[in-house]
């Protein structure tokens, strides 16, 4: 296991689908087959400075890190991604960023584990 605390609420997808633990991994699994390359995309506007790119896939991560209540960061990921909108830098940016990129990066793996575990 990635991490002793579990980084993710299943609750709203439960609620949603009745307990149908297929639709369930279902939708994780729709999340996690995008993650990879929305994470990569977000870094890379990061790192490049390009505020547009990264408000883009923030934004594209807002409604995931939401509903599975990641890390129970997604207040201040709608701040990072409200400071990013119209692709301006906020130094703000800086101290989410670093914060939540790390959590993002270890609630997939634990989602990852969470489907294949119950396939």
């Amino acid at each position: 296991m990635y991490s002793e605390e579990k980084l993710y609420d299943l609750s709203y997808f439960k609620d949603l689908y009745e307990g149908d633990m297929d639709a369930i991994k279902n939708s994780i699994k729709i999340f996690l087959d995008s993650l990879p390359e929305d994470l990569a995309t977000l870094q890379k506007g990061y790192n490049e400075k390009n505020w547009k790119t990264f408000f883009f896939a923030a934004h594209k991560l807002k409604t995931p890190v939401r509903y599975l209540r990641i890390g129970n960061i997604h207040n201040e990921f709608e701040q990072m991604v409200e400071l990013a909108r119209g692709g301006k830098y906020s130094p703000e940016i800086d101290n989410l960023y670093n914060k939540i990129l790390p959590i993002l990066k270890l609630a997939g793996y634990q989602l990852l584990e969470f489907v294949s575990e119950n396939d």
